[in-house]
């Protein structure tokens, strides 16, 4: 999974982090949704 732990970063696109393989594991909502992910490995 790649996130971005912010918004911005110094005026620009804050760089993605990555975080590790995930697994799906439930969603709720719409517009926006949430979903929940297990970080495997």
């Amino acid at each position: 999974m790649f996130v971005r732990e912010n918004k911005l970063e110094n005026g620009k696109a804050a760089p993605f982090v990555y975080h590790g393989p995930v697994r799906y594991r439930s969603h709720n909502g719409s517009g926006p949704m949430s979903v929940v992910f297990e970080v495997v490995g």
